[in-house]
């Protein structure tokens, strides 16, 4: 877990620095929070041999076959093309990203309940949220 702490820390303070340098607001294209995301990725990688890529909002252009996918070493991460990074697979993460991808849209006070529950497995489960600029 050394590599993963490292990168959170790097990240963490990347976005401070994007932050001042854009008076509360991260510049666009800010290459250091991109860079330090991408390496959170590696991070993941190196500290579990593998590492799990997924989206929470699923996208008309998205492939919904792959809402959770397996991180290829050495191969490029775009900035906004993943929201999380993961240990390991988790099929209870990627059916409550399918539950509310299919769900009727009825306000934010139930959507909010399923981001909730999404977030909080992220997190059960060792993952990060990955922030692009």
């Amino acid at each position: 877990m050394i590599a993963v702490e490292t990168a959170e820390k790097r990240l963490t303070d990347a976005v401070r620095e994007g932050l001042r340098a854009g008076d509360g607001s991260l510049p666009e294209s800010y290459t250091p929070v991109n860079s330090a995301s991408r390496a959170m990725v590696c991070a993941m990688q190196q500290d579990h041999g593998q590492a799990w890529l997924g989206k929470i909002n699923l996208y008309s252009d998205d492939d919904r076959q792959h809402i959770l996918w397996q991180y290829e070493p050495g191969k490029t991460v775009y900035n906004f093309g993943a929201a999380f990074v993961l240990p390991c697979y988790d099929a209870e993460l990627e059916r409550l990203i399918r539950e509310r991808d299919a769900a009727p849209y009825t306000g934010t006070r139930d959507d909010r309940k399923r981001v909730d529950a999404i977030v909080q497995r992220i997190g059960a489960l060792g993952g990060v949220h990955l922030l692009w600029s």
